[in-house]
């Protein structure tokens, strides 16, 4: 079962064609990321800034393409909008490659993105965005911006409005794990790697918290987290 939950996550182009338009619209309203003056506008819900919508995707926490696991962590629709984040496509390729996290916090109810390797810090987002037009600050010289400017973001969230957390909470626990064995360098990773206790206490509250049906997968997890804290 471990196997099968630890699959990269990536998209089906036939229900991408089908779907992917009412699916990107209902997270709009859900997150109220769309402008009333500006239609063809979408906000990111990393960068707080208004795209043209094609440059802002519908990201899927679990993916098309994994969709068989979504009874394993209590919801049944892959399609559902609490499965779903509205986030600069630039962010989104990072995240089906592992190579950056959504981590919510069980006490402040935030959900914080993490770089996990540190080539990724300094590597500018693409297409390329300028600081000064989104409104960051960063290094003298630097005009283009880089993971290190989202890096320890959170998600911008309307009051009690969450996605999946349980589906978020599955995909860090897996990255942070393959981190550890992967060649190149991760101490940007590595700092901010929760200890089995932290991930013993999201897995429970988020069991409880998660907008989501009772399941023993999700169950058990929590029961291992516990386990391997007591050794």
């Amino acid at each position: 079962m471990a196997a099968a939950l630890r699959t990269v996550p990536e998209s089906t182009a036939s229900d991408r064609d089908c779907n992917q338009r009412i699916f990107k619209e209902a997270l709009r309203i859900r997150y109220g990321c769309n402008d009333p003056n500006n239609p063809d506008t979408t906000k990111c819900m990393i960068l707080g800034f208004f795209f043209s919508t094609d440059q802002v995707v519908a990201a899927h926490l679990v993916s098309l393409k994994e969709r068989h696991i979504t009874p394993l962590l209590g919801f049944k629709n892959v399609w559902d909008n609490r499965n779903g984040i509205l986030v600069h496509k630039a962010l989104e390729a990072h995240y089906g490659s592992l190579e950056l996290v959504y981590v919510p916090n069980p006490h402040t109810h935030e959900i914080q993105l993490r770089v996990l390797y540190d080539y990724l810090m300094d590597t500018e987002l693409k297409p390329q965005l300028k600081r000064s037009v989104i409104g960051v600050k960063g290094k003298k010289g630097k005009k283009a911006m880089t993971y290190r400017d989202v890096h320890l973001r959170c998600l911008l969230l309307p009051n009690l409005v969450f996605p999946f957390r349980r589906a978020l909470l599955r995909h860090a626990r897996d990255a942070y794990e393959l981190m550890e064995g992967n060649r190149k360098s991760h101490d940007v990773g590595t700092g901010t790697a929760p200890s089995e206790e932290e991930w013993c206490v999201m897995f429970e509250k988020c069991s409880k918290e998660s907008d989501c049906e009772s399941c023993d997968w999700y169950e058990n997890m929590s029961t291992a987290s516990v386990d391997s804290g007591s050794d």
